[in-house]
């Protein structure tokens, strides 16, 4: 777990991307959850938030953070014998995943709670979150650049040239 830990914070730029991180943050904004209100229903609107966020990262921070929260995912369901609960997780894991750019004391202090509990959400909800049959497109960023628009106008062909037939 810690060299996990420490790949992801190490990494030159977090999973779920710098610029992404307000939005992330957006997500649950101040809602608070308890242990009987932390349902489906009650998270519905929050979990397609989130999977729109994830569904736009890059092809390559999509897949890893998909296995990422798959493995999280299945450890949380062994709980009662690891201790590792998805909050458990989420604090370990979050603040490694969902960080500004321009990091202070204060900040974290104050976003922790929120990028603990929406890490949270991820991990209790991987399954509605990250759909088995969703592929997110691959992008080319330098082939779209240089892409040219080509026009083409649809034209019926021609006839085959007809033969003459001699006896």
């Amino acid at each position: 777990a810690s060299v996990l830990k420490l790949y992801f914070r190490d990494l030159p730029e977090p999973v779920f991307l710098y610029e992404k991180y307000s939005e992330f943050l957006s997500v649950l904004g101040n809602q608070q959850f308890d242990e009987y209100t932390y349902n489906s229903i009650t998270v519905a609107p929050y979990i397609i938030k989130v999977q729109s966020l994830i569904r736009s990262l890059p092809v390559y921070n999509y897949y890893l953070a998909k296995s990422l929260f798959n493995l999280l995912h299945r450890i949380s369901l062994n709980s009662e014998e690891n201790l590792m609960t998805p909050n458990n997780l989420a604090i370990v894991f979050g603040p490694n995943l969902l960080k500004p750019k321009q990091e202070n004391l204060m900040m974290s202090l104050k976003d922790t709670p929120t990028i603990t509990k929406t890490t949270e959400l991820m991990i209790q909800y991987y399954n509605e979150i990250f759909d088995e049959n969703f592929m997110p497109p691959i992008r080319n960023k330098k082939r779209e650049r240089n892409a040219k628009v080509v026009k083409t106008t649809k034209k019926p062909l021609p006839p085959p040239p007809q033969r003459k037939v001699t006896p």
